[in-house]
């Protein structure tokens, strides 16, 4: 119960999970209108979740109005439109998780997928005290405030000819430049970025210099349109594994 709302997530343990230790929490939101067991296999999280030894979590967005989705500010759909009080409901998640298993609090991380991805960057906006970096794909900043109580690590995957979540920007979402920036500038990073990936159309660039090693990462898809780089489809396929990347990045930073 979140909100007064009966709320659900589906939850993969490792064997290898020690309710001795804490245990590294990944939590991964869906896109709009996805399916979490379509997301799942698509990130193909689980595999790596039983040989790593971290709990996986997919929560479920609400279709207050309609299709199911995320309240990352202004997007997306039914959530949006009734507000849906998601952030609390992460809050309220953690919180349960914490109290149902051995959780490191300092390894808390948020990845998403499009609207999921949105939401991962609210959730460093304003849940920066429970999480402890994010990696979004496909979906920027959709808030228009965004004052973490600490520099958040960042890294943020996006092809180049997303016709749903335009790399320029449009209505619903800041474009990946400003995105980019306003974590810069939030986590105190050198302004210039340095490659430190390229193979065929995939390239990332990292800021680093930054507050409490609050990294920020970029990783562009030349060409890439709306998809999960790696999952299956031909976004990146052999390219990128944004998957691989993205718990890379969490292992890398974990919350000081």
């Amino acid at each position: 119960m979140s909100s007064g709302v009966a709320r659900s997530y589906r939850i993969h343990v490792p064997q290898s999970y020690d309710p001795t230790k804490g245990a590294e929490l990944v939590l991964a939101f869906h896109g709009y209108g996805d399916a979490v067991g379509d997301f799942e296999g698509l990130t193909n999280f689980v595999p790596v979740s039983d040989a790593k030894g971290f709990l996986l979590v997919y929560p479920v967005g609400v279709a207050p109005l309609g299709v199911p989705g995320w309240n990352a500010g202004t997007c997306c759909g039914s959530a949006q439109i009734a507000n849906t009080p998601d952030v609390q409901f992460v809050h309220d998640l953690i919180d349960k998780l914490e109290a149902d298993y051995c959780v490191d609090p300092k390894r808390v991380f948020a990845t998403g997928f499009s609207n999921g991805g949105m939401l991962s960057h609210r959730l460093a906006c304003e849940l920066s005290d429970r999480i402890a970096a994010i990696g979004a794909v496909s979906g920027t900043m959709a808030v228009s405030t965004c004052n973490p109580t600490r520099p958040v690590p960042v890294l943020h995957i996006h092809g180049t000819a997303d016709p749903v979540i335009a790399y320029g920007g449009g209505p619903f979402a800041q474009s990946v430049a400003d995105t980019i920036a306003g974590w810069v500038m939030r986590n105190g990073c050198n302004p210039v970025a340095t490659q430190i990936y390229l193979m065929g159309s995939a390239h990332c660039e990292i800021h680093t210099g930054c507050i409490q090693g609050a990294d920020v990462e970029l990783c562009t898809i030349e060409g890439g349109v709306h998809e999960w780089p790696g999952g299956g489809t031909a976004m990146g396929m052999g390219d990128l594994d944004a998957s691989s990347r993205i718990l890379a990045f969490f292992d890398a930073h974990p919350m000081p």
